[in-house]
Order: structure tokens, then sequence, then C-alpha cells
């Protein structure tokens, strides 16, 4: 029964998540290349474990991320970093 539940919660997750990436193309078209790994790493920690888990600091050294500073290196400061992760959060309950 567990797992139904874990099934259906991971659906509108990924459907969500595609949604962003099919949609969004204006959005993911302003990121540089890496910046974008790191949008697409965030988009896929989404799916499999949900939203706070983009919260979490430590979302940046778990595989495929690169590691909380190098991605705060990318964004060009933590603050940037933080405005594009509520940012991409915004997306993907936008639509």
């Amino acid at each position: 029964m567990y797992q139904l539940f874990v099934v259906l919660g991971q659906a509108p997750r990924q459907e969500r998540a595609e949604v962003v990436e099919n949609l969004e193309q204006n959005y993911l078209k302003s990121f540089t290349t890496e910046q974008l790994k790191i949008i697409k790493g965030l988009l896929l920690k989404y799916q499999e474990n949900g939203i706070n888990e983009l919260t979490k600091a430590d979302v940046f050294n778990v595989y495929p991320m690169p590691g909380f500073m190098y991605s705060q290196k990318i964004f060009g400061s933590p603050q940037k970093l933080r405005k594009n992760v509520e940012k991409l959060q915004e997306k993907i309950y936008a639509n």
C-alpha cells in the first residue's frame, strides 16, 4: 500500500517537471549551460523527493548536483542561487 502512495505522489511531480521543461523554454534559455545543468538537477531532485528537497542546502551535494559551493559560484552568489531556486519553485507550481 505504501508503494502505491509513493508512485501516486511521484506522478504529479514528474508531470509538473515535464511542464517546466516543455513550456518554460524562455525561462530555461535564460541560463548558461552550467546553470541549466543545476536547474535540471533540481527538477530531478524535485521529481524524486518533492518540493521540500529544493529547500535543503545539501541537495547540491547529492548526485547529479555539482556541490553547494560550485553551484553558488556558477550563479554568482548564494543570494542569486537562492533566488533562482525560488523562481524554479514558482515555475513548478505555476502550471
